[in-house]
């Protein structure tokens, strides 16, 4: 993406046609799914990867910040009591009947039961990880239906790996997961990553259940592996993911082991230079979280800049409703419905690059409509309130604002009134 960065670009979008690219999202007559109803009834999922045991887990470290749940990568006993203790809510990752192990049988479902009724709080099993096979998926379905009988207030889900399209279509998880690790350490990004977001909504959607995505937030020790990102690379995989729709956000890795060089924390436990981003990150994804749960992705288009082609999978916004114009970015333009119809848009700046902070990659995006809108709201990424947005109208009469975003950060926005679907009535603009 560095190398599309920099250049002035004027594009069309659209605020009510749709791309041919994406397939409008039917939710009308649509009951929701398990998964749905879960992440609905839930604060937005942010969670970070906990694998370490060796030392005693910091609940103040973790919660500071901003995660809403803890992911247990196998049972570790001591984070695990710590986390239960402390009244944060945990995900169990286990391993169950595959890669050598005894078929998934009662010793299995007492040790399941056990944890449960040890650890209270629990809130997810995500079992198995990116099974490789059709009889790896099938004994993990297996486990999965189990799991809902046994739990039915928990969430049931496995994560893919490279073969999502064989694990949609067999898993049947409460949503679906997913992992794409895109910064490499020579400084570039990996150049699928938004055909590869834009391909895991569409088969969500196809199985009617919500999607969520690990996140990179780790640097390894392999030679021409993965940087550890910068803050703004992090916003920007991040925001992006919101921006296609995804409800439910997890770190790789909060803390590791010796195959990594560092995550959010070093390999001693104190913070690593991400910390400091992503406690300033999560609150932000939490406050728009709260309205994007209750939302349905309707569509997503790709701004590239003035002579620059847009990613594989993408194609330009090209409408003459909307346009937008910034000296300095990619765009990206993710689309939303709420139940009763209202209309949502997310804004993101795509700018990004290794060792760049935020505020180095800010860009100002000015935005125009070609047809007539009198009201527009912003739910404020930081405070969590809505604001008008105020318009302005050039000599012919044309609605517009300017938008200003840090480097691989968004902003969500509301045509025709300020109820934000998810918050309560209070937090609504009058």
């Amino acid at each position: 993406m560095q190398h599309r960065l920099g250049l002035s670009f004027l594009v069309w979008a659209s605020l009510c046609a749709w791309t041919q690219w994406v397939v409008a999202a039917e939710t009308e007559g649509v009951e929701l799914g398990r998964g749905q109803q879960w992440v609905r009834s839930h604060p937005f999922t942010i969670m970070g990867l906990s694998i370490v045991e060796e030392r005693p887990f910091n609940i103040d470290l973790y919660r500071n910040a901003g995660f809403s749940s803890l992911l247990m990568w196998k049972p570790r006993e001591g984070t695990l009591r710590a986390a239960s203790d402390a009244g944060l809510p945990w995900h169990e990752h286990l391993y169950v009947g595959i890669r050598g192990r005894e078929p998934f049988g009662q010793k299995d479902k007492e040790r399941i039961r056990q944890l449960a009724k040890d650890y209270p709080g629990g809130i997810g099993w995500l079992i198995n990880d990116e099974p490789s096979d059709r009889a790896e998926m099938e004994v993990t379905s297996q486990v999965l239906d189990w799991l809902r009988e046994e739990f039915p207030d928990m969430l049931a889900y496995s994560n893919a790996g490279g073969n999502i399209d064989d694990f949609a279509r067999t898993m049947r998880p409460d949503v679906l997961m997913h992992d794409r690790y895109p910064f490499k350490k020579q400084g570039e990004t990996w150049d699928e990553l938004f055909f590869y977001m834009a391909h895991v909504r569409d088969l969500a959607q196809a199985q009617n259940v919500p999607y969520w995505g690990f996140v990179q937030a780790y640097e390894d020790r392999r030679e021409g592996g993965q940087r550890l990102p910068s803050e703004s690379d992090l916003r920007m995989q991040t925001y992006a993911m919101l921006a296609y729709g995804f409800t439910g956000i997890a770190y790789f890795m909060y803390d590791l082991g010796e195959e990594f060089q560092r995550g959010v924390l070093e390999l001693d436990g104190t913070p690593s230079p991400l910390y400091a981003p992503t406690a300033k990150l999560n609150p932000e994804v939490a406050n728009l979280g709260r309205c994007l749960r209750m939302l349905t992705s309707t569509s997503v288009g790709y701004v590239p800049a003035e002579g620059t082609a847009c990613p594989k999978g993408t194609m330009p916004w090209q409408d003459e409703t909307m346009s937008i114009e910034t000296p300095g970015s990619d765009g990206l333009i993710g689309w939303f419905s709420d139940d009763a119809g209202g209309q949502y848009f997310m804004i993101v700046n795509l700018k990004h690059a290794a060792e760049m902070n935020a505020e180095d990659g800010a860009a100002t995006f000015r935005i125009r409509f070609g047809e007539p809108v009198t009201e527009l709201y912003r739910l404020d990424r930081e405070s969590g309130q809505v604001e008008p947005v105020a318009l302005e109208a050039d000599a012919a009469g044309v609605t517009g604002f300017t938008l200003s975003l840090p480097g691989g950060t968004g902003d969500l926005f509301k045509t025709g009134d300020g109820e934000f679907a998810g918050l309560q009535p209070q937090e609504q603009t009058p």
